[in-house]
C-alpha cells in the first residue's frame, strides 16, 4: 500500500513538472526543482519517507522513474528522464507532439 501512495504521488509530481509545458517541448528541471515542487504539493514527505537521508532518498526514487511516459489530466502524453551533466543529475520532461485524428 505505501508503494501504491509513493508511486501516486511520483506520478503527481511529473505531472506538475509537465503542466505548464507546451506540447512538444523539453525542459530540465533539477533537483531542487523537483524538490520545491514535491514541497509545494505537500508531497514531500510521501516521497522520502523511509530513507535516512532524504535528498538521497529522493534522488535514487527519481532515478527509478526514468524514462517513463506518463498521460497527464488533460490526456498529453509526456515522459520524465535523466541526463547527468559536470554539476550532477538533472531531469528533462518531455511533452509528446499531440497527434490530430
Amino acid at each position: 500500500l505505501a508503494m501504491d501512495e509513493q508511486g501516486e504521488a511520483f506520478k503527481r509530481l511529473f505531472c506538475a513538472l509537465a503542466a505548464d509545458l507546451t506540447h512538444d517541448t523539453e525542459t530540465t528541471f533539477t533537483v531542487a526543482d523537483c524538490r520545491e515542487k514535491a514541497e509545494e504539493l505537500n508531497l514531500w514527505e510521501t516521497l522520502v519517507s523511509g530513507g535516512k537521508d532524504e535528498l538521497k532518498t529522493f534522488g535514487a526514487r527519481l532515478k527509478k522513474y526514468r524514462g517513463r511516459q506518463w498521460v497527464d489530466e488533460h490526456g498529453r502524453r509526456f515522459e520524465f528522464g535523466r541526463r547527468e551533466t559536470s554539476r550532477g543529475s538533472v531531469y528533462p520532461v518531455r511533452v509528446f507532439a499531440t497527434v490530430e485524428t
